[in-house]
């Protein structure tokens, strides 16, 4: 059974990454200097620029830690951990173009490509290029099919409107990681509109006690409902979704459908 990574993962601090940097560059000089050129440093710096880079790391103090990453990048470019940390500091610092070419250099330099999934399609998305993101999900299926890879493609022909593959991935995700919030949650979905309703109602509900404060699942479930004509259910799930997200569209709408407020 996969454990799903996407939801759980705590931020990376790198705090091994020198020791990769050792492996990847064993002969390394112990001089002060600074080759300013090519950007090379002595191992007596790298070690600095790492623990200072993890201190702001540590302390949330992102716009130090960039620079310092960003040097040590240059000085050692086909290092993963770097190019990774890299990524990670791009995506909190909502900048998605620096961030989705950090992914795509991680994809071809690390020799665990698939850590970058799904986070190389999910920056494409943050730009609205939906055509790249699509293929970066694409790609992170083909490196590795977990939970996490399935799940993203599968939710990729679902917004393209290919429920049948997408009913095909979610479920397949589904036999891996059966308490996947996100895939409980996609599977009942695309069951509600491939007409399986029973059968989505009778998933979604069963997990309603992890779902309780989870809008898109009481979304899910208000359909489930409203489809198998139980609709004081629905409106319960509705509202309640729309106490946690005032105002989302869809709750909203629903909503209304039923003539709830």
């Amino acid at each position: 059974m996969d454990i799903p990574s996407v939801r759980f993962l705590a931020p990376c601090l790198v705090l091994g990454a020198f020791y990769l940097l050792l492996a990847v560059h064993p002969h390394m000089e112990d001089s002060d200097e600074v080759e300013s050129k090519s950007g090379r440093l002595s191992e007596v710096q790298a070690r600095a620029l790492v623990a200072k880079a993890n201190q702001y790391l540590e302390a949330k103090e992102n716009e130090k830690a960039l620079p310092l990453f960003q040097q040590l990048h240059n000085a050692f470019p086909q290092n993963a951990s770097f190019i990774e940390q890299l990524a990670k500091l791009y995506s909190k610092m909502n900048r998605p173009k620096e961030e989705a070419e950090m992914w795509e250099q991680f994809l071809q330099s690390s020799q665990l490509p698939a850590e970058g999934c799904p986070y190389i399609g999910l920056a494409y998305r943050k730009l609205n290029d939906e055509v790249r993101a699509f293929d970066s999900f694409r790609r992170c299926l083909e490196i590795e099919e977990n939970s996490d890879t399935l799940f993203f493609m599968g939710h990729a022909l679902e917004r393209r409107g290919e429920t049948g593959r997408a009913e095909a991935l979610y479920e397949k995700a589904m036999q891996r990681a059966p308490d996947y919030p996100d895939v409980v949650i996609g599977v009942a979905r695309i069951w509600i509109k491939r007409g399986k309703i029973y059968k989505a109602k009778e998933l979604i509900l069963r997990q309603m006690q992890q779902f309780a404060d989870n809008p898109d699942a009481l979304l899910v479930a208000g359909l489930a409902c409203a489809r198998s004509q139980d609709y004081p259910a629905a409106r319960k799930y509705f509202a309640r979704g729309l106490q946690l997200r005032p105002n989302d569209p869809d709750l909203k709408s629903e909503l209304a459908h039923l003539g709830g407020t």
